[in-house]
Order: C-alpha cells, then sequence, then structure tokens
C-alpha cells in the first residue's frame, strides 16, 4: 500500500467511525425500501496491548488461554473479532507500528527515536481529521504527569533502569500539529494527552472524548498482564458501561517479533 493510500485509508477510517455516530444510518425494510436511523456508536475505545499473539505461540497465544478469561469468555461471546488481521510486514519495533495506527505510514522510521528525531510536519493523520470534523479525542498514557507535553521518557524506573513511559507507545506527540512543533508546554498537547489514572473519573463522569487511545504499561513490557486481559479495564469500570461505548481491543506483537505479517486480534465490543 503506498503512502497516499494509506493516508486516505486513514482519514476514511476516521469518517466511517466517528461520523456514523452523527449522521443517520440508511438501512433496508422487509419491503425493500429505505428507512434512517441514527447511528447508535458514539465512543470509542482503542486498547493497545502487545508482546502476545492470537495464535501461533502454543501456551503463549491468547486465543482460549485459561489466563485471559475476560477476552475470551467475557468478550468475544458479544463481541466481533478479526482474526486475519496482520502487522505490516517487518516492521518493528514499536514506534513505526503505533505510527501506523495513527497515520497509515511509518514514514520509513524503523527505530523508536523519541520525537525530537522522528517528529512529523504532517497533518494528515487521524486525531487531527477528527478535530477538523469536531469530534474530541484523547489519549491515556500510563506514568506522565500531566504536566507537559511528554515528549521524552519520564515517570517511575522499572528494574532494567528505563523510565515506564516511553513516546514511542504515544504516536500523537510525534506530530508537530499536535506538540506545536515540539513545545513541552503545549496547550493542546497537555490537554489531549493525559494520565491514565484520570480515565475511571472520565468514564464515572462521562466525560470521555469520542475516540480514546489508551497504552498501558503492561501493553509496552508486561507479558502477564497482557495475558491478564482487559482485567484493570473491568476495574476503571469498561465491565460496567461497555454497553454504552464501542470498545476496540487491539492486540498486537512487537518486540518479540521476527517474523514477517505477525498474526494480531481486534475485538470489536458493540453497543448491545
Amino acid at each position: 500500500m503506498s503512502r497516499t493510500d494509506s493516508r486516505i485509508l486513514i482519514a476514511l477510517l476516521g469518517s466511517a467511525l466517528f461520523v456514523a455516530g452523527a449522521v443517520r444510518v440508511w438501512a433496508a425494510t422487509p419491503n425493500g425500501s429505505a428507512t434512517a436511523r441514527p447511528h447508535h456508536i458514539q465512543t470509542v475505545f482503542i486498547i493497545l496491548m502487545e508482546n502476545h499473539n492470537w495464535t501461533g505461540d502454543g501456551t503463549l497465544d491468547i486465543k482460549g488461554n485459561p489466563q485471559a478469561p475476560y477476552i475470551n469468555n467475557t468478550l468475544l461471546p458479544i463481541a466481533s473479532h478479526a482474526e486475519s488481521y496482520y502487522n505490516p510486514p517487518n516492521l518493528h519495533p514499536s514506534l513505526p507500528n503505533y505510527l501506523w495506527l495513527e497515520a497509515g505510514t511509518n514514514f520509513g522510521i524503523l527505530n523508536d527515536g523519541l520525537p525530537s528525531q522522528n517528529s512529523q510536519n504532517t497533518t494528515q493523520h487521524l486525531v487531527t481529521f477528527l478535530k477538523n470534523a469536531g469530534f474530541s479525542w484523547k489519549a491515556y498514557e500510563e506514568n506522565i504527569n500531566g504536566t507537559d507535553c511528554p515528549l521524552v521518557n519520564e515517570g517511575p524506573v522499572d528494574p532494567n533502569g528505563s523510565q515506564l513511559y516511553a513516546p514511542k507507545h504515544d504516536p500523537f506527540v510525534y506530530f508537530d500539529d499536535v506538540t506545536s512543533n515540539q513545545n513541552p508546554n503545549s496547550a493542546y498537547c497537555i490537554a489531549q494527552v493525559r494520565p491514565y489514572t484520570e480515565l475511571a473519573a472520565d468514564l464515572q463522569n462521562n466525560t470521555v472524548a469520542r475516540y480514546n487511545f489508551i497504552t498501558l504499561i503492561c501493553a509496552m513490557t508486561c507479558t502477564i498482564a497482557v495475558l491478564a486481559g482487559i482485567s484493570r479495564m473491568e476495574i476503571l469500570g469498561f465491565r460496567r458501561t461497555y454497553r454504552r461505548f464501542s470498545i476496540r481491543l487491539h492486540i498486537r506483537r512487537a518486540e518479540r517479533c521476527s517474523s514477517p505479517g505477525t498474526k494480531r486480534m481486534r475485538v470489536m465490543v458493540p453497543l448491545a
């Protein structure tokens, strides 16, 4: 797929997902005529989980794994999911995959460099399309402080000596129109890229944006947490409130993958 085609695809994705919540959807009636009705999906969450395949890893598979009971036993029976969904071949490590999710291309980037190395001045990416169409968006990132635009590693240090927040898992901070040209004091960036700790209150108060992108530390590095699946989301209230939302669980494998076209899985939890 060419870069132009990819950008068109992202534009269409944004339009299809979110304009549907504001316009009327045409549906066929038994007599063959068409009637208009409002689309029920108003809010979308993307939850990133890394480092395990849907299938192909034996006992490490997500599919049917008893260590992922909520994904397998609660979400899948009520959801649509895609089992023939693959990452772009030979696209490693993390950052190129996250850029694909936001812009439909990795811009030729094949490393995990900071925005100071890999920032892009294009406005042709999903959240800007949404903003320009009048739809709200927000990213919830674990271990950021919420007082600056997180352009560098920050947060607590793990046993390996690495800070727990890394921009490579936060694609939005690689776009100059989001960060006001890599400005750590960018008011727009600070308002849109928020600490994960704020998600619980936003869910409780029903103040989440129309499009929400969630990156947890477990999604970045912890295989056990990934297998445990959505349990942390349950604690925050997704299990109570998912019927009001469309939840897209995006399982992807990055650092551990060496083969092209690694199999991933998407789950769409519909409004009941």
